[in-house]
């Protein structure tokens, strides 16, 4: 499910026609959501829903057909349930607005295109997959494991509760809806899903059950949509989310891109790179004359 395939394959006629719908999270720095939001709306075909904290700064969005801010958005918390509540509304509204959409990718307000618009929906239109998504099984045997965060999930998801009104979970072993054939996945909270990987999620009975299980769970985000998809059996899923992001070690919070990242931004392959500072107007002049 999770394997690559060859460029050769990725390559031909439109598999999954229609628009492409860029959800952007944002609650911060208006200027730099206002450039992300301007580039990605000069596509081919694509539509910005834009989810902005209503805690944050007013954001001013272009007056276009193409864009248009998620109504009643709620204030969200890093780590909390609020990020899935939010995306999960995200989805169901662009599902409603744009019924033709062909694919949904998620990005912050902090992210920016690291290719082409263009080259973005020309490779999405064409390829097989149905998703790009980091994921790994965390309720498997452990000694197949690949990377040692799967264990700190299995600790985080199944053996924690989050406190209501508190920002820390607490030892409590959990009761959890992963039988019968389905398994639990952890993975990034920004996607590139299809049309076909959306509808699955909206018409399956285990995503109520999977949000009620996220509802007590500390980083649910990180479960949400990995969970959601790769639990659907019939898609083909690609384990790469297609993002450029750095990590200091340790850290909670991706690095801060450059201009020295600009090079290896463009050559990486992502369809986006995070994070950048909304200062950094001259990182962002480089990456959109090296991708234009």
């Amino acid at each position: 499910m999770s394997h690559l395939l060859p460029k050769s394959e990725l390559e031909g006629t439109s598999i999954h026609p229609g628009p492409i719908v860029v959800v952007v999270l944002s609650h911060r720095d208006p200027p730099l959501v206002r450039r992300l939001v301007d580039r990605i709306r000069a596509g081919n075909d694509v539509f910005v829903a834009v989810h902005h904290d209503p805690t944050g700064p007013p954001l001013d969005l272009p007056s276009a057909s193409n864009v248009a801010a998620v109504p009643d958005p709620i204030k969200c918390q890093w780590g909390g349930y609020e990020l899935v509540e939010a995306t999960w509304n995200c989805l169901r509204w662009v599902a409603k607005t744009v019924p033709e959409l062909s694919w949904v990718l998620l990005v912050s307000g902090q992210d920016y295109p690291a290719m082409p618009i263009t080259k973005i929906e020309a490779e999405l239109h064409s390829t097989p997959y149905d998703a790009f998504l980091r994921h790994f099984v965390i309720d498997g045997d452990p000694a197949d494991d690949v990377h040692h965060w799967q264990q700190l999930c299995r600790t985080r998801y199944f053996h924690r509760r989050r406190v209501p009104f508190l920002s820390r979970s607490v030892p409590w072993p959990r009761r959890h809806p992963f039988h019968d054939g389905l398994h639990a996945y952890a993975g990034d909270m920004w996607f590139n899903i299809s049309a076909a990987a959306l509808r699955g999620m909206l018409e399956s009975s285990f995503t109520e059950r999977l949000l009620r299980f996220l509802a007590a769970a500390h980083i649910p985000d990180e479960m949400f949509i990995a969970s959601a998809v790769c639990n659907q059996h019939s898609l083909s899923i690609a384990n790469d989310r297609r993002r450029y992001v750095r990590f200091d070690r340790g850290a909670h919070h991706p690095y801060v891109l450059g201009i020295d990242d600009v090079p290896e931004i463009v050559s990486s392959g992502a369809f986006f790179a995070r994070k950048f500072d909304v200062a950094a107007t001259d990182v962002l002049d480089l990456l959109d004359a090296a991708t234009t």
